[in-house]
This record gives structure tokens, sequence and C-alpha cells, in this order.
């Protein structure tokens, strides 16, 4: 398990500091900076996962605290499954009603939910052309994925499981 260290230390008192910020801030009582040292983040720890030589567990998860559970009960990561949340949020099965930004979101409620689990994103078939998948790829890491899955098919895509 990765660990975020946490340092504090305080900024300035009120009435008893030169600093700026005393100056902008006559009555601020106290301030503080917190600084983080910096943890291997959740794409290299997938990274070393698939590196490794044991076969991976990591079930399917459709929201954040589907996402906590999984990540609570140790597996090494986890999946953002299409299918399980297009049914979560709109009852209905993976056939491309569900869009880019529902799936971002999702992808961003999951990873500030759990603390270091690596989740890899469904990106469906990059929802669109070329610069789609592109863009596709992009918003998901921005979203905290640490992997994305995207399947090379035509539009409209056929999912096996669903006929």
């Amino acid at each position: 398990m990765h660990t975020l260290q946490l340092r504090r230390s305080v900024c300035h008192s009120s009435g008893s500091s030169r600093s700026p910020a005393s100056k902008a801030w006559p009555r601020a009582r106290r301030g503080c900076i917190v600084l983080a040292a910096k943890s291997p983040s959740r794409t290299d720890t997938l990274r070393e996962l698939l590196k490794g030589p044991k076969i991976l567990k990591g079930p399917c998860c459709h929201d954040a605290l589907s996402a906590r559970l999984i990540e609570r009960a140790g597996f090494d990561f986890a999946f953002m499954s299409g299918f399980c949340t297009a049914g979560a949020r709109l009852g209905a099965p993976d056939t491309g009603l569900i869009s880019y930004a529902e799936m971002v979101d999702q992808g961003r409620y999951m990873h500030e939910a759990t603390k270091h689990i690596p989740i890899i994103g469904d990106g469906d078939t990059g929802y669109g052309n070329a610069i789609n998948v592109k863009r596709t790829v992009r918003g998901y890491a921005a979203a905290g994925f640490a992997g994305i899955l995207i399947e090379d098919q035509e539009s409209p895509k056929s999912c096996g499981h669903v006929r």
C-alpha cells in the first residue's frame, strides 16, 4: 500500500509575522502549508502489476462505492465496465447509449473515492474517429484512470453478451 506523507508548517501567526500574507490578511489568525511527498502513481502501480508473473484478479466496478469495496477487499486493481456502468446509470445494456462524459465522470468519482487501487476504464471504441480516441485517452487519464481498454470495432458496435 502506498502512503502519502504530510508535513505541516505554520506560515505565520496573527501580528507576529512580516510575511506578505500577514499584510494582505491582517485578520488571519494562522496559515499553513501542507506539503505532500510524492508516492507512486496508480499508473506506475498498474505497470508493475502487469510486469509480474502472477495472474491478476480485478473485479468490475460501476461507481465510487463499488470501487471502494473492491479496494477494501484487497484486490490488485479494478476495471470500470461499460456494461456495468450503463446498467447502473441508465438501467440499460452497453449499446452505445452511455456517453464519454458520463464515463469520465464515473471514473473521476471512483478515483476520488479510492486511495491507491489502479482502475482501468472501459474506453468503448474511443467514442468516434482517431481524434476522438486521442481525446478519450487524455480525458480518462485526467480523470485518474490508470489504464484504458479500447475496442477495435466499427459503429454500430456489437456486444456479444447482450444479444
